[in-house]
């Protein structure tokens, strides 16, 4: 991105490397990325999710959740490119909270980021992050994420049209390339384990003031 390499301080940066000025980097010198996982087929997903990044100086900090991690886990990540990962086990009857917290106390970087274990990230994005917290001065930043559903379409009558002779999309196309372990599709069931969340006795209190009141109206 254009904020990586050529805002005003990267060209104060180069006009005083080229005079032999002494200068202290204002950028982020590190991000730790926080990933609490009760997923352990989600692993290779999140080795090879964090190798991509681009931003130099990284940390992956691993938080399994109610597992035991394989014992070649570190190991697989040095093989994916990854250079700086702390791996913390938190009880499975812990909130994510805990676990959270947990890998913040674990990490060393100057950011921490918090990353899920199955979603799609560019490689980007712990970059982006840094360059959006140095920008704006804000102590806390993200980013909007973008879902999408799609329905299973009957494409051949597009394909059978007579405009779409010869028509070849490959040069603007390309196939993904799915992650270790990673599907292009929905290929088994996902439990958030939504009936332990905390908040399912606050709702249940609300809902009884809110009748309550109803009933006075």
């Amino acid at each position: 991105p254009i904020s990586a390499d050529h805002t005003y301080s990267h060209t104060a940066i180069h006009v005083m490397n080229a005079v032999g000025l002494q200068q202290e980097s204002p950028f982020a010198a590190s991000v730790s990325a926080v990933v609490s996982t009760n997923r352990p087929e989600h692993l290779g997903e999140v080795l090879s999710t964090h190798a991509r990044q681009v931003h130099p100086d990284k940390e992956l900090i691993l938080v399994a959740h109610g597992f035991r991690p394989p014992a070649d886990l570190a190991a697989r990540a040095r093989n994916a490119g990854i250079e700086n990962i702390e791996i913390v086990e938190v009880a499975g009857d812990l909130p994510l909270g805990v676990c959270l917290n947990r890998g913040i106390d674990a990490a060393s970087g100057e950011i921490i980021a918090k990353m899920d274990d199955d979603d799609h990230y560019g490689p980007d994005h712990l970059l982006d992050l840094a360059i959006a917290r140095r920008v704006s001065g804000a102590p806390v930043v993200g980013k909007s994420s973008t879902v999408v559903h799609v329905e299973a379409l009957d494409t051949r009558a597009a394909v059978d049209h007579w405009k779409a002779s010869g028509l070849d999309l490959a040069p603007i196309l390309a196939e993904a390339t799915p992650a270790e372990g990673q599907d292009r599709y929905c290929t088994q069931p996902q439990d958030h384990g939504l009936e332990k969340a905390p908040d399912h006795p606050w709702i249940a209190a609300a809902e009884e003031v809110i009748d309550a009141r109803a009933g006075t109206v």
